[in-house]
């Protein structure tokens, strides 16, 4: 797709080398430089040193806890109507972006930190950074749209009025101008060597733009899918949280003054949903810090990079693979968040791993056991709910 010469490409590599300042230790850890390499010596290059299977395993874990994770969020809330909020939508849209990035993009990464090279082509190349940069900021306007659908919901409830045809019209537009931020990577990427004398050890880079653009993109992407959305996100939780807290919740400084029962039922309903919505508000912070902490390592790198201050890194290559693994962990760790901040979620991923469990082994057995442990569920649940119904605590305080 890109006819760049033998002679263009040493000078690309050779630029791209001098200027932004790769260490030997991050790109050639073995020696596999030569074209003329036999093929035992090219088997070596390549083949996993010990210490790399621990990342092996450690990115195969990520995978399939992130995998089935994120697909227990989307089935949780495609069968539960009750979970369709407009948060939850959101979510899913989170979700499916977090698969795209385990699915695709975590085993080519993991084959290019391991092997130190590019080998499956450069259609994969611009699909795998351009997908990469799409992702990312899917995953970040969403989180945007997040806080700012809560901010309408809890600071400013009298003029809010979405719903969810305009949650799915805003998910249309995110996604539309994801692919737009990532279309200039996508036609500018490419396969090239790292020195112009191997063949076997290749990198993916843009590289058809020059140095001086490629710097200036990834700063504008660093500062709009990073610093501006985390101190908006910032900002916009910071105020929710003064909201809540300073609110005084219904129903603990006034007994005194209640009369009649549909006072106490209004008092208990707002006390729920005054407490729901604290929890939902802790998950979501929980959700951007963990998206901040993850990404913060690889956007110090690049700023290292393009301040030429990377030779100064000790333990390069450990650091870069650490930060590659912590924006993969971050698609992994979201469903885990779910699961112990979120009582729904909780109950939906039991219910999801309850009818797998159908699935195999004696199935009336299953059934027989599946359906006591819902059924001894849904009692608890009904107990405890009576326990602290209205007309309970009315009694109660009478």
């Amino acid at each position: 797709m890109f006819n760049l010469t033998f002679s263009e490409m040493e000078n690309v590599t050779t630029i791209i080398h001098k200027q932004l300042d790769y260490s030997s230790a991050l790109v050639q850890r073995k020696q596999c430089n030569s074209r003329y390499s036999s093929l035992d010596n090219i088997v070596d290059c390549f083949f996993p040193e010990p210490e790399e299977w621990v990342l092996i395993a450690t990115y195969l874990l990520t995978f399939i806890i992130g995998v089935l994770g994120n697909i227990l969020v989307c089935f949780a809330v495609w069968r539960n109507r009750e979970m369709r909020t407009i948060t939850n939508v959101f979510m899913v849209n989170l979700s499916v972006a977090d698969l795209m990035v385990l699915l695709i993009l975590l085993p080519t990464s993991l084959v290019a930190d391991v092997t130190e090279t590019w080998l499956i082509g450069s259609a994969m190349c611009k699909l795998s950074i351009s997908l990469g940069t799409m992702c990312i900021s899917v995953s970040i306007l969403t989180l945007c749209a997040i806080s700012i659908e809560r901010w309408y919901a809890i600071c400013r409830p009298l003029s809010f009025h979405s719903n969810i045809q305009r949650a799915r019209l805003t998910i249309a537009i995110i996604w539309t101008v994801s692919i737009g931020v990532a279309m200039p990577e996508f036609l500018a990427s490419t396969v090239i060597p790292y020195r112009p004398d191997t063949i076997f050890r290749t990198m993916c880079y843009p590289a058809l733009w020059k140095l001086k653009t490629i710097a200036i993109f990834q700063i504008c992407l660093m500062v709009f899918l990073y610093f501006l959305p985390i101190g908006l996100m910032t900002c916009v939780y910071i105020h929710i949280a003064v909201v809540l807290w300073k609110k005084r919740i219904p129903g603990t400084a006034d007994r005194r003054l209640r009369s009649t029962i549909n006072h106490n039922n209004s008092q208990v309903n707002n006390n729920y949903r005054h407490t729901g919505r604290k929890k939902a508000v802790k998950m979501l912070v929980a959700i951007v810090t963990v998206f901040a902490l993850c990404f913060l390592p690889n956007h110090t790198l690049n700023i290292l990079r393009y301040t030429k201050q990377l030779k100064a890194v000790r333990n390069l290559r450990m650091i870069a693979l650490i930060s590659h693994w912590c924006m993969y962990f971050n698609s992994c760790i979201n469903p885990v968040i779910y699961n112990f901040m979120s009582d729904k979620f909780r109950k939906e991923f039991r219910v999801a791993i309850a009818l797998c469990c159908l699935c195999g082994g004696n199935r009336r057995q299953n059934v027989s056991r599946v359906m006591y442990r819902m059924t001894a569920l849904y009692t608890r649940n009904v107990t405890i709910r009576n326990s602290n119904s209205p007309s309970r605590i009315t009694k109660e305080n009478q």
